[in-house]
């Protein structure tokens, strides 16, 4: 009885590991599209959008990494040679791929940064041409209307 509860989990826990590689496989090829993404926001959006999706996926799927391992030492002598192979590599496999993800997303969060700081230096670097044009008493380039209305 012990036996066949064994190999039942054992079976149930190597068709959650394949499916976690899955979804971590789609999680990584949607990180590497948002770090391919600098133009557009809205693709941005839409690229995190579905990450978030594929999360809940992995989440379903009711496995974390660590319960995952902690699972497959009290099953793996209970599988044939062939399985403890297969789910030896699939394990492997999502090492790889969160290893890959992280450092993407690290990547990604180092560029947005860097992104972000320059943003802020060139506010700073325009504000501050403004209070020089003040204190000399010269109206900033900004109050100049970019358009005339021609017909007035």
């Amino acid at each position: 009885m012990t036996e066949t509860i064994q190999k039942t989990d054992s079976a149930r826990l190597l068709a959650q590991m394949r499916d976690l590689r899955q979804w971590y496989a789609r999680l990584l090829d949607l990180t590497r599209l948002q770090c391919g993404s600098t133009d557009s926001y809205e693709g941005l959006d839409d690229i995190l959008e579905r990450k978030r999706s594929v999360m809940e996926e992995i989440d379903a799927v009711g496995l974390d990494f660590a319960s995952m391992r902690e699972r497959w030492e009290g099953v793996r002598e209970s599988l044939p040679e062939g399985k403890r192979a297969e789910a030896a590599e699939t394990i492997k496999s999502l090492q790889s791929i969160l290893r890959e993800i992280i450092e993407l997303e690290n990547r990604w969060h180092g560029g947005v940064l860097a992104r972000k700081e320059e943003t802020l230096h060139q506010i700073r670097k325009l504000q501050g041409g403004r209070k020089i044009a003040r204190a000399y008493g010269r109206p900033g380039a900004e109050t100049v209307p970019r358009f005339l209305d021609k017909t007035e």
